[in-house]
């Protein structure tokens, strides 16, 4: 069959009708008979042979240097969970405010009560300062003497308890102190200094003043360790002690054979003995050194055995006895039989079901912390950890939940 070329008014009206085959231009054909040139870029090289250096053994002049082996002294990562105490009656610091800055570094002292400070309200704070250490006081304004003063390290945040109000009369100074590391269970600290006059009228106000204040805080900062020391003179501190879990831990004499310098506390746990010292300057008072019990106060655990019951326990033990047939029980003639058989039945399949854990519980721990509560604030640390935002998100609202309720 042989086909006729369309003439040139048949293509325009096919185009025009827009039936026409789209038509692609096809390239130039390939094949060994089309030669097509490769040019060639000529530079301006030298035509010299290549030359190969040939390696050749040297020998390198040995150095040899002596390293001197340095130990490292070991830092301590981090300073005591609870700071150091320092109690002295110096009969006026003024004058002594050298050497009590000495005794302050030289044993690492983080607070240092005074009483019988003998500041006067004229003084100016410059020249009562010592360095590394922030100044608390309260003095006479109206007679010579006694005063109340606080030092406590410019690393230890502190202020005045302001919701606290103490009578004219009486010398004492409340402190607020949060050192940055704490045992567990203790948010802050709250020091009170004190100092009782011999034979002063103001006794039973003084006794009374600290019995309110100590309630108040007690139920205002339930977590707040209590300090309340001083030169409290031979005032009886059975009072101020009984009923309130509060020791008197002086147990050495600090004047003559008498203990007139005493720290009442609820932190003796965390304490050793008080260390009684020499006294300050000229003064007849020793003074007395309370330093924690170790670097770290550990908390004390207790192995407990429990009986966990997840829901999906309880829905598998549910299904276990809708669907357990009961036929030995029925064939059993006797009540005790029937009970004997009921009892041992359930008995393992609780044990099945609900096995018996050991789990490791704090001393501080909250009733309502249980070993699930743990466990699901530990998969909520890890998956925030792990970038699991969606994972963190449902285990941070099931923790929330579970402590609400």
């Amino acid at each position: 069959m042989s086909y006729s070329k369309l003439s040139t008014k048949v293509k325009r009206s096919i185009t025009e009708c827009g039936i026409k085959k789209i038509f692609h231009a096809r390239g130039c054909r390939g094949g060994k008979n089309i030669a097509r040139p490769i040019p060639v870029v000529l530079g301006n090289r030298r035509a010299t042979p290549l030359t190969r250096r040939t390696w050749q053994p040297t020998m390198r002049e040995t150095i040899l240097r002596t390293c001197e082996k340095t130990v490292a002294e070991k830092k301590r990562k981090h300073p005591p969970a609870i700071p150091s105490i320092l109690l002295c009656n110096p009969r006026s610091l003024v004058n002594r405010l050298e050497e009590f800055q000495t005794i302050l570094l030289n044993n690492n002292i983080d607070i240092a009560a005074v009483t019988e400070s003998w500041f006067t309200p004229d003084m100016s704070e410059t020249h009562l300062a010592v360095d590394g250490y922030n100044l608390f006081s309260r003095c006479r304004t109206h007679r010579r003497g006694g005063g109340v003063a606080l030092y406590v390290k410019d690393s230890i945040p502190a202020k005045v308890v302001q919701d606290t109000s103490v009578p004219p009369e009486l010398e004492c100074l409340w402190i607020s102190a949060r050192p940055r590391r704490l045992p567990r269970g203790l948010s802050e600290l709250i020091i009170c200094t004190v100092y009782n006059p011999p034979a002063s009228p103001h006794q039973d106000a003084l006794v009374e003043h600290l019995l309110t204040e100590s309630d108040r805080i007690r139920t205002s900062h339930p977590e707040a360790g209590l300090i309340l020391l001083g030169d409290f003179n031979r005032l009886d501190t059975k009072d101020i002690c009984g009923g309130n879990g509060l020791t008197q831990v002086v147990d050495k004499p600090t004047r003559g054979q008498a203990i007139l310098d005493v720290i009442i506390t609820d932190l003796q746990a965390y304490y050793s003995k008080p260390e009684i010292t020499s006294p300050l300057g000229l003064s007849d008072h020793n003074m007395v050194l309370w330093r924690a019990k170790s670097l770290q106060q550990r908390n004390e655990t207790k192995t407990r055995t429990v009986r966990p019951m997840r829901d999906s326990d309880i829905r598998a033990f549910g299904q276990w006895l809708c669907s357990h047939q009961w036929q030995e029980l029925y064939d059993e003639p006797s009540c005790e039989g029937k009970s004997a058989i009921f009892y041992e039945t359930t008995g393992k399949a609780i044990e099945q079901y609900f096995p018996m854990r050991q789990v490791k519980m704090h001393s501080t721990d909250k009733p309502w912390i249980s070993p699930e509560v743990k466990s699901l604030i530990l998969r909520r640390q890890k998956a925030f950890s792990d970038g699991k935002t969606l994972l963190w998100k449902h285990l941070r609202n099931r923790v929330n939940r579970v402590l609400v309720v």
